[in-house]
């Protein structure tokens, strides 16, 4: 199983948990282990008649991930898909192949993962900022005596104050769109009971340069 997990975590380049949404089609019924019991810590085998589904794959970290079947006015099924197992696989897209006894579940997975990135809108600007000095501030603390005399001193110390200022920037957007192919395979055959098809996309703000703020 981990390396389905290594490769996801290296070809679609994760930094933590992401959701591919599709579909998962069920030619024949699929008898599964899903989450159960208090907090989803528990199993129990349940089966999934044929069909549509929809569905989420969810990867939670390097080592656990989740199938998560959508159904409407019923509960969600949550199907868990994770190993101890470590196995060396090269960085990249490219096919996955995973054994039932790996997955600890009644089928293996066969499929294909692609990445795409595009990288564009490069520009250069300012934008508003943030920073903080130190600065050392001194007022006066007077107190009373019994006798009704006042007493004051200087009282000095140092603050952090946080100014709003500016920054040069140069930066460019990146789109990143990912796609799962996955058939489970009856254990130890290429017979297809179910395929799930999902996608994800990203779109983020990256910044090549930023100076100082002033």
């Amino acid at each position: 199983m981990k390396r389905l997990i290594v490769l996801l975590v290296a070809a679609l380049s994760l930094n933590s948990c992401l959701t591919l949404d599709g579909n998962l089609t069920v030619r024949e019924t699929l008898t599964v282990k899903k989450k159960s019991g208090l907090f989803g810590l528990g199993s129990k085998k349940t089966q999934v008649g044929p069909g549509a589904y929809r569905a989420k794959f969810d990867i939670v970290s390097k080592d656990s991930f989740v199938l998560q079947l959508v159904r409407d006015g019923e509960k969600d099924i949550r199907i868990p898909l994770k190993s101890d197992r470590n196995l060396n696989v090269p960085n990249g897209n490219g096919p996955i192949f995973i054994s039932n006894r790996e997955l600890n579940q009644e089928y293996d997975l066969a499929g294909d993962v692609r990445t795409d990135v595009d990288e564009y809108g490069y520009a250069r600007g300012r934008e508003s900022c943030t920073y903080t000095t130190v600065e050392r501030h001194c007022r006066p603390v007077c107190t009373r005596s019994e006798n009704g005399s006042q007493h004051c001193e200087k009282v000095c110390r140092e603050e952090t104050i946080t100014h709003n200022g500016y920054q040069e920037v140069q930066y460019h957007y990146r789109k990143t769109f990912r796609a799962l192919e996955l058939d489970f395979l009856k254990g130890g055959s290429n017979a297809r009971v179910a395929h799930f098809s999902g996608t994800d996309t990203q779109n983020e703000k990256i910044y090549d340069y930023k100076s100082s703020c002033y």
